[in-house]
Formats: structure tokens, C-alpha cells, sequence
């Protein structure tokens, strides 16, 4: 799968995503031109994220991270959902780690049903770090599905740079032609 973000025809950002190996730990290649930046995580044989982080500042990190069925990498979370479909419907929160590319490392995440001002639909889930003193600098992120399983929105910290220093945050509104969730009752 590929996107392209940008507005009258300037892309600023490219995505592609590849599920074959895992839903919930795609590999991805994420390119920013306008800040010379591109960050690509290869999910080799499920056991081992492969990051390879060419930075803004023109530097390149390389990074290794051992994967867990726990862990979820960039958009695999709207699979991490489905999976946890009738737990999160019933009330129950699930942990899991969350890859942080760009520090080489996974984090303790929560997710749980809430609801939230912006975002009306059949079920919204936060995901918030486990970890205290990470909630106090890291904001939740508000994911909204129909009944049918499919995403309707993400609000929170996007990945696209507002800057050197910063993130923008947003508000996606997903409409979609695909049909429901075939993992869902």
C-alpha cells in the first residue's frame, strides 16, 4: 500500500506499507523530501525490526529491535483493534509495545475503549503509554471504527514534521469503500 500527502499537487510525505509478513508489524518506508528525511523499518522474518533512519540533520542511525506478537509498528494498530476486537468492545483494555523508530526501542503501550469530544463513533480507543512519566510528555492517540470494524479516525501525534523539532498533531477522517472486517461478529 501506498500514500501520498500534500496539497495542490506538492507531495510533502510518501508511505508504503508492506502487511505480507505481519498485519499488526508492517515493514514501512516513510519519506519527507522537504526536511531530506526518509526512515525505513523491514519486519525481517517477524522476529526483527531493521531500522534505518536517514535524519533531517543528514546523518544516518541504524537501529535492531526484537519483535514480540505484543509489538504493533506504525498503522498495524487498526489490525491490533480487529484482533482485540471483542475485548476492547467489552470494556478491556490491552497492553502492548509500540515501536518508537526513531529511538530504536519499544515502549509499554495501553489501549482502551473512551470516548472523546471530536470523534463520534461506535468505538473509540485510546492508546497511551503505560508508563507514568511517559503520560505526562506523550499525549494519547484517539482511534474511532464503525461497527463494521473499519477505521474512522485518528487523532493525536501524526509523523509528519511541522518542523525540526516538531510533529504536527491531527485529525484524519478515514471514509472507506472497503467492506467490514471479515475477523469481526
Amino acid at each position: 500500500m501506498t500514500s501520498s500527502l500534500g496539497t495542490k499537487g506538492e507531495v510533502f510525505a510518501t508511505k508504503q506499507l508492506d502487511y505480507d509478513i505481519a498485519r499488526q508489524r508492517p515493514s514501512v518506508i516513510f519519506d519527507q523530501p522537504l526536511f531530506d528525511e526518509r526512515m525505513k523499518i523491514t519486519n525481517v522474518d517477524d522476529s526483527e525490526a531493521r531500522i534505518v533512519w536517514n535524519t533531517p540533520e543528514g546523518n544516518t542511525e541504524t537501529s535492531s529491535v526484537a519483535l514480540t506478537t505484543e509489538v504493533v509498528i506504525d498503522s498495524g494498530f487498526v489490525h491490533f483493534v480487529r484482533d482485540n476486537w471483542k475485548t476492547l468492545t467489552e470494556g478491556r483494555q490491552v497492553d502492548f509495545e509500540f515501536l518508537a523508530p526513531t529511538r530504536g526501542d519499544v515502549y509499554r503501550f495501553v489501549a482502551e475503549p473512551t470516548e472523546n469530544e471530536h470523534i463520534d463513533a461506535p468505538l473509540v480507543v485510546s492508546m497511551r503509554p503505560s508508563q507514568m512519566f511517559l503520560r505526562w510528555i506523550v499525549d494519547p492517540i484517539y482511534l474511532g471504527f464503525d461497527d463494521q470494524g473499519r477505521i474512522t479516525d485518528y487523532r493525536g501525534l501524526g509523523n509528519i514534521r511541522k518542523n525540526d523539532d516538531r510533529n504536527y498533531t491531527v485529525h484524519l477522517r478515514y471514509t472507506s469503500e472497503e467492506p467490514p472486517c471479515p475477523l469481526l461478529p
